[in-house]
């Protein structure tokens, strides 16, 4: 048993992608689990479909770990019924697309008034904003 490719080779990490994975030797549907790992975290899924003894598909797992730096993950092929498992391939996990803002700290406020004509300033002042 051993991988030729892994398609596409990188994810967000909280958006779930299909893969393919083509392989040789793999043992019958059923057998298979997909090993995701990094140094601190593996996950085991199974895929979702298999095609003979050449490829399969699976998504990415759902993470329980945040990514906030891209992230070198391993891509393994464990034989359920020996654990027999293949060499390690390389895909790569990005952070999350949602942006995070952070808490501001400080705030300049202008003071002034509305009127029919625009915005008249007073004054332009720095200050601290504690909510």
């Amino acid at each position: 048993m051993s991988i030729h490719s892994v398609t596409p080779n990188k994810a967000v990490a909280d958006d779930p992608v299909k893969l393919t994975i083509l392989a040789d030797n793999l043992p019958r549907a059923g057998d298979l689990w997909v090993m995701f790992s990094t140094a601190e975290w593996s996950m085991k899924v199974r895929p979702e479909y298999q095609h003979n003894n050449s490829a399969v598909q699976v998504c990415t797992p759902k993470l329980y770990v945040e990514i906030a730096k891209q992230t070198r993950v391993e891509i393994r092929l464990v034989r359920i019924s020996n654990q027999a498992e293949t060499e390690s391939v390389e895909f790569w996990l990005w952070p999350s697309k949602k942006t995070q803002r952070e808490p501001r700290t400080r705030t300049s406020i202008l003071e002034g008034m509305l009127t029919n004509e625009g915005i008249s300033s007073r004054k332009n002042e720095e200050t601290d904003l504690s909510i």
